[in-house]
């Protein structure tokens, strides 16, 4: 087509009516453009209202819009005003301005009902149990629309996911709660329709999140207020839990105490019942915490308050020798006693008491004590040289201290030890005698003896040769009498015998026992005795 030759233009408006006028219904307006029986491809089309309750689509009273291969193209509007209102188009086509217009009518505003969704409740684990939530509400303007009903369908991947509902009804509200379980972990959709498809239907998406086994710590100060001794103990009991409720056995809490807050174990087991008892100490009072860790978890839990009160004062620690002057042979020993007690004068049990020694040969039994029920401890001291030891001993917190001299003598052969008892046995028949007075002679374990004995008449015993200990009279076999278990071995009493003493303390009364008439005679008994 040439601009020469003045074409045959048929430019056309129309509209749809019906829609309300509500401001959100809209009527369609549609320009066509035929130029000689050619649909008009590309031409810009000005589309334009005088109504100033009524708009386009980009909320204008003027809008452009360009034709399409069968030379139309569309516009939307929508109005406030009810009635007919004039649409006019304006396009420009072969050198010259075309103008047409329609009339595009609105009927009296209704509002209609309007579906939405909202997730409450997303990301929910996929237990089973636990639910995501969307609440649906349905409104007809600003008024719920009570009495609706709904049918709800769920998408799942897996096929697990279950509706608390399929079908139900909107309450005084306009509202229905719809919950969603699972046992997969995936995202779902669900749809939500009008049973009577008296408005739109609308979908909504919620996940499931894998299950993931979590724990909660829950603690009870069971003992609190103890003094601040180091020694006194406040009790807590923590109890784990799972995600269920239900009691956690045999998994490892962690105990982080604050500090001067001292914890007799860090890491502890909980029991068959989920339970965990810690113990813990000071040596200063004040309020103090800790931290409950279940271990290899991101789980934790503060204990707070844990108080401890001033602690009685020691007053004293008191050294007593039990044995000194020790042989340094690395085996022989000197013993110290020590006692703990406060200014109360009660004694102190469960105390730690350091040992030193001023020696390099020396060593101790242990180099920490403890005191018992009564407040006493014991350390045995040894040597291999010969000098003088002076033994330290310091409370914990070395504000109490106790310091003793001990002496190792030189590991020497001892002189033997040597003793004569002699006497008269007296006239008389079945006469006995003591040869050593009762209680005059005590045998000392770990040391030798030697008896020689000599009589004028040695009927000991009324048969042979025997010896009276301890209230028997005992009988030689062959020669050997046995005098008992404190010594190590049987010993030959008339004339000379050596043996052995292991049992401390043994006493042993040496009589004569004999038959005679009126005549006396005389006895010597000599003990030798010496440490091997």
């Amino acid at each position: 087509m040439t601009k020469d030759k003045l074409a045959v233009v048929d430019f056309t408006l129309t509209s749809t009516t019906g829609a309300a006028a509500n401001n959100t219904d809209t009527n369609d307006i549609t320009a066509t453009l035929i130029a000689d029986g050619d649909h008009q491809y590309g031409i810009d089309i000005l589309f334009s209202i005088t109504e100033p309750r009524a708009a386009f689509s980009n909320n204008a009273q003027t809008i452009t819009a360009t034709t399409d291969a069968l030379g139309k193209c569309t516009v939307q509007l929508h109005s406030l005003a009810e009635g007919k209102i004039k649409v006019s188009g304006i396009c420009s086509f072969a050198g010259e301005s075309q103008m047409t217009e329609v009339e595009s009518e609105f009927g009296a505003q209704v509002d209609t009902m309007v579906l939405t969704a909202t997730v409450q409740t997303d990301n929910a684990r996929a237990d089973g149990q636990t639910a995501n939530r969307i609440v649906y509400s349905v409104m007809q303007g600003t008024a719920p629309a009570v009495g609706q009903f709904l049918t709800f369908d769920v998408i799942s991947s897996s096929g697990n996911a279950k509706l608390s509902a399929s079908f139900g009804q909107t309450d005084s509200s306009g509202n229905f709660i719809l919950d969603i379980t699972n046992t997969t972990a995936e995202s779902v959709l669900v749809t939500a329709k009008s049973a009577t498809d008296d408005f739109p239907s609308i979908a909504k998406q919620v996940t499931f999140v894998p299950v993931a086994t979590s724990y909660t710590l829950e603690s009870l100060i069971m003992v609190n207020g103890m003094q601040a001794d180091g020694v006194s103990e406040n009790k807590i009991l923590f109890i784990l839990k799972n995600s269920l409720g239900s009691t956690v056995p045999q998994k490892l809490l962690q105990f982080i105490p604050s500090t001067n807050l001292s914890l007799h174990d860090s890491i502890i087991e909980t029991d068959a019942s989920g339970s965990v008892t810690l113990s813990c100490t000071s040596l200063q009072e004040g309020v103090y915490s800790l931290t409950a860790v279940v271990y290899g978890e991101d789980v934790e839990h503060r204990v707070a308050n844990i108080t401890f009160v001033k602690a009685d004062e020691l007053d004293a620690l008191t050294g007593i020798v039990l044995k000194n002057n020790a042989t340094a042979d690395g085996e022989d020993y000197c013993e110290i006693q020590y006692r703990l007690t406060k200014k109360t004068q009660d004694v102190v049990a469960n105390q730690q008491i350091e040992i030193e020694l001023n020696s390099v040969t020396a060593y101790a039994s242990a180099h920490t004590l403890t005191t018992d029920y009564a407040g006493i401890a014991t350390v045995k001291v040894f040597d291999t040289e010969a000098e003088d030891v002076v033994v330290s001993a310091y409370t914990k917190n070395q504000d109490i201290s106790a310091r003793t001299k001990i002496t190792f003598g030189p590991d020497e052969p001892e002189q033997p030890e040597s003793i004569t008892f002699t006497g008269t046995f007296t006239p008389g028949t079945h006469g006995i005698d003591e040869m050593i007075p009762v209680g005059a002679y005590n045998f000392v374990a770990g040391r030798m003896y030697q008896f020689i004995a000599d009589n004028t008449y040695h009927d000991y015993c009324n048969y042979g040769d025997g010896i009276y200990v301890n209230g028997s009279c005992v009988s030689y076999s062959n020669g050997q009498p046995d005098i008992g278990a404190g010594f190590a071995s049987t010993h030959y009493f008339y004339g000379e015998g050596t043996f052995f003493c292991v049992r401390p303390g043994t006493k042993a009364y040496f009589r004569n026992y004999v038959y005679r008439s009126s005549y006396s005679y005389s006895y010597s008994l000599t003990i030798n005795s010496w440490k091997i």
